[in-house]
């Protein structure tokens, strides 16, 4: 208080609210400053230039036909962007081939003590499984060689963040996958539920209640 007053009596402004410049000559300073010139080598994009860039023709009419997939679809539906299951139900999604590292991850939310939900990564043509997460009685399972292992404490109308990381590389004769909770990890290098040939799918069946959201995959390439 005793600098206030100090310097508020030294430049004659008792409240300290004096517009220094107003903002018609803010935007003319910074509009007379010249732009830095851009590179003659690499490429650069300007901030201004992003929204127009980050748009291809036809985006806007692929990712409308992505949500209306899930038009009469039996006990799902689309709400704010996330797949709620209004029953239980089954759902599963493809994408391009996996066969040797990748990661897949994805957030789950439910209301009830006694849902239930089961996620399996997959080779769709065989059927074969090679990493299922199972969601039991406030517990998340994860699977290894067919039995059911480690589980994590879980409460409902709380959001959890799963992501796994695949490694297909017969390095002991088996296929792994690490598993993360919430950044967590709860799941270190362990044995796949079954050695596939490759990955192609996930498969969710779950119970009333549950919301998936956010789904997210990347795939590596092994290079010489």
């Amino acid at each position: 208080k005793f600098f206030a007053n100090e310097v508020s009596s030294y430049y004659g402004d008792k409240d300290l609210n004096t517009e220094v410049v107003t903002d018609k000559e803010a935007t003319d300073f910074f509009g007379a400053i010249r732009p830095q010139p851009t590179p003659e080598v690499r490429k650069r994009i300007n901030l201004y230039e992003w929204k127009w860039l980050s748009y291809r023709a036809g985006q806007h009419e692929a990712s409308i036909w992505e949500i209306e997939k899930y038009t009469g679809a039996k006990n799902i539906l689309i709400r704010d962007g996330a797949l709620y299951f209004k029953n239980s139900s089954q759902w599963k999604w493809d994408f391009p081939v996996q066969t040797w590292r990748f990661s897949l991850s994805w957030n789950i939310k439910y209301k009830e003590n006694n849902s239930k939900a089961e996620f399996s990564l997959l080779n769709i043509s065989t059927g074969g499984i090679f990493a299922k997460i199972a969601l039991i009685e406030n517990s998340f399972f994860y699977y290894s060689k067919g039995e059911k292992t480690k589980s994590v404490k879980c409460k409902p109308e709380e959001s959890y963040h799963i992501k796994i990381e695949g490694d297909m590389v017969m390095a002991d004769g088996s296929q792994h996958y690490n598993l993360y909770v919430n950044e967590e990890l709860v799941g270190n290098y362990v044995l796949a539920n079954e050695d596939v040939s490759q990955v192609n799918g996930l498969e969710v069946s779950a119970s009333s209640g549950v919301v998936i959201d956010d789904i997210y995959g990347a795939g590596y390439q092994q290079t010489n």
